[in-house]
Order: C-alpha cells, then structure tokens, then sequence
C-alpha cells in the first residue's frame, strides 16, 4: 500500500479535543506510574533500619525487582497491545500496580518486599506500550511531538510529587504512626506511606475506561501481512543498528536518571538533611526544572523539523544527554546540599529533553502496525539496563567501600559507566538513523 492510498483508507482523525483528553489522562497516569514507583526513595534508610538491609538489598528493590518484569512481560504485553483495546490494559495495569504498591506497605521483609515491587513492575509494564501508539493514532505526525512531551512530562511531574508529596506525608503519618490494624497488626510510617500512596490509583484505573479507543492508522505499510510478527521482528532486525543507536543512548538517559532514587539517601548521609526537607526541596526543583525540559523538547524538536532536519528527535536526545552528563557528575560531589540541589535542577532539565524526544524518534522510525511491540522492545531494553544495573551497581560499589557516605563516588563512577558510550553511540550512529529515515521514505 503506498502512502496516499494508506491515508486515504485511514479513518479520521480524533477531535482535537478527544485527543487532548486522551493525552492528559495518559500524562496522569504516568504521574501516578512515577508517583508509586519513586516513593521508595524516600523510604530507605526507614526501611534499611526496620529490615536490617544492606545498600545492595536496597539496590534491588530500587532497580532489579523492575528490571524482572520487563524481561517477562513487557514485550508480550507489546505484542498484545497491537491487537487488544489498550485502554483496557492501561486500566487492569493501574489496578495492579496500586494495589501492590498498597501490599508493599504490609511487607515484613526482604522477599515480600521485593516480589510485591515486582507486582508494581508487571502493572507498570502496560502503559508504555500502549500509550505512545494511542497519542500517534490520535495526533497528525507533524503535531505528535508536543502531546509525546506532554505525556512524557507525566515522568517528571510524579518523580516530583513523589518527593514532595511523599515528604509532607511522611511528617504526617509520623504524628499518628505506628497505627495498629485488625489482622495485619502494629504498622511502622514507612508502611503507612505505601498503602496511602497506592490506594488511590483505583479511581484513576475507572476513569481510564471512559477515554474513547483512537482508531488504528497504517502511515508506512510492512512487506507481506502487515500485522504478522514475523514481518515486525524482521523489520527491526533490518534497521538494527538505526534502533541500536536510541536504544544505547536512551539507555544511558534512563540509567544515569535512575540513580536518582538514590538522592534521598545521598542528602541524608552526605549533608545531614531530613526526609521532609530533601522530598519538598527535591521535588520543586525537579518540577520547575523537568517538566520544562519536556516542554523545551517538544519545542526544539518542533522547531527542527521545520526547518527540514529530520532527525530533529534524535538530535534532542543526543543534546539532552551531553548536558545531563556533567550535571549528573556534578551534584554528588558539591561541598554543600544546595549547590548539589542546583547541579539537580539542571540534570533534570536536561535529563527531561532527552526523555521527552527519545519515543518521538522511536515513532518516526516504526510503522504504525507495529509500534506498541516497538515500544515494548524500546522501554524493556533501556529498563533492563538501567533498572537492572544502575541502583544495584551503586549500591553494591557503597557496601564495597565499607562507608555509607562514599554512595557519592559510586554515584559518579556508575554515571560515567553508562555517559561515555551512550554518547559515543548516539554520536557515531547519527548518520545511521538518518539513512533509515531516508528509507522509510523510500
């Protein structure tokens, strides 16, 4: 099918209006995502001292109890979401992921703990897939960049509440905790703060029913039958080495951006700061900084196509993570809380440029058919290494260094592990994308 004739057996268009609801109920979910999935952070040093944990066991819940389920689950949901409603998924997902986030609180130990933030994982796993496909199929490809950057913003925006949100609750349920409940018996602060985060996400999952499925568009056709895996894997497979450079660069973005759940604790130990300080001081300066970052992304990318560069995501990518890098290495080692906080603010910035462009050039790259397993591959690749290496290296590095405050140099040496060849792939494979881009056109 060539391409005049596949715009004209696509259906319509959503009403701006629909598509916009869409996008931002898809942003609030990824808030919510974040929100239940970064609150850990805030809670380590009172979960290391209530389970006698080491900082590599905590390694492991920040990064590997994610990492498993993406392994499993998050390609297959993929490959499904191509055929099933994906607002359903995206609901049954939310329900999941905020009730174990709710069982997380009545954990007592280490591998309760770590298979219920297992559980959040499997949920978490749906949106990814599911969302950046649905806010294709809803937005023209020369307007998709600004709803992407909205909804990739949702990432930032729950980081941020997570800390600041997180912060105020736990001065809060420090003045009634510990609370003793029927059948689950006395529970510490740091539960509490679990189950009140997670309970909510039930309402969101409800309202994710009421969003209209967008229709399906075919904007590039695939040889043979267009939906058959064997012509989707072989697709990629092809142009391996334009995925392989997003995938290595993004992987960096995501795990040098991980690290950052490691933040709490770096300001405990290092400067002396509490819990509610570092949450409301962390999470103004993520949302004053991040959330404009995607914003910037959405921009420049915008900007760049209209002057005729293509490659404008790409681009954005390579930029944000050249500017995150120095940032990132920066923050740990300042004499001082607010210095480090300032360093934060401008990682964040930039960390949100390449976070926000990186699906923009996934999309650009993948015919619609296949875009949800495209995703699915994109989001378990660069999670598997960034949540699967990054919080456990740091915190395996700091256990080996036999002092807590040395999590400072493990958080430069595992930056620098991933920044130097995520930058040199996204640098040498530049060309290589563009090439693809010109092939699709072809």
């Amino acid at each position: 099918m060539t391409d005049t004739a596949a715009a004209a057996a696509s259906p319509p268009w959503p009403k701006p209006s629909t598509a916009w609801r869409l996008t931002l109920l898809l942003m609030l979910a990824y808030v919510v995502s974040f929100l239940d999935r970064f609150v850990i952070s805030l809670l380590i040093e009172p979960i290391k001292a209530s389970m006698a944990l080491t900082d590599l066991q905590i390694g492991l819940l920040l990064g590997p109890a994610f990492a498993i389920f993406y392994l499993t689950l998050g390609i297959p949901i993929g490959w499904y979401a191509d055929r099933a409603p994906r607002r359903r998924i995206i609901a049954s997902g939310i329900a999941l992921w905020s009730a174990m986030t709710a069982m997380c609180g009545l954990a007592g130990s280490f591998w309760p703990l770590f298979l219920a933030r297992i559980g959040v994982g499997v949920g978490e796993a749906t949106l990814a897939p599911c969302a950046v496909p649905m806010l294709s199929d809803s937005f023209r490809p020369e307007a998709r960049a600004r709803p992407i950057s909205v909804y990739m913003s949702g990432s930032f925006i729950g980081g941020a509440a997570s800390f600041l949100f997180g912060g105020l609750l736990i001065a809060a349920v420090d003045r009634v905790a510990p609370v003793t409940l029927p059948v689950v018996g006395s529970l510490e602060t740091w539960q509490m703060v679990f189950i009140i985060v997670g309970l909510p996400g039930v309402l969101l999952a409800a309202l994710m029913l009421t969003v209209p499925e967008p229709p399906r568009r075919v904007s590039v056709s695939l040889p043979g039958t267009a939906t058959a895996d064997r012509d989707a894997v072989r697709f990629m497979l092809d142009r391996w080495r334009a995925y392989g450079t997003l995938l290595a660069g993004m992987a960096a973005v995501f795990a040098i951006g991980s690290l950052a759940q490691w933040n709490v604790a770096l300001f405990q130990r290092n400067w002396g700061w509490s819990i509610t300080d570092i949450g409301v001081a962390t999470g103004l300066t993520m949302l004053l900084c991040a959330v404009p970052g995607t914003m910037f992304s959405g921009w420049l990318t915008s900007a760049w196509l209209r002057r005729g560069r293509e490659d404008a995501p790409l681009r954005v990518v390579t930029l944000g993570l050249a500017v995150f890098t120095p940032a990132a290495l920066a923050a740990p080692m300042m004499p001082s809380g607010e210095l480090a906080l300032a360093c934060f603010g401008l990682s964040f910035f930039a960390q949100a440029m390449a976070v926000a462009a990186g699906p923009a050039a996934l999309v650009d790259l993948t015919p619609a058919p296949i875009r949800s397993r495209a995703v699915a591959v994109y989001w378990s690749a660069i999670s598997i290494v960034g949540m699967l290496i990054g919080p456990a290296a740091v915190g395996a590095l700091t256990d080996a260094f036999g002092d807590p405050r040395a999590l400072r140099y493990s958080l430069v040496i595992v930056t620098l592990m991933f920044a130097v060849p995520g930058l040199v792939a996204l640098l040498a494979g530049a060309r290589i994308y563009r090439r693809s881009l010109v092939a699709r056109d072809a």
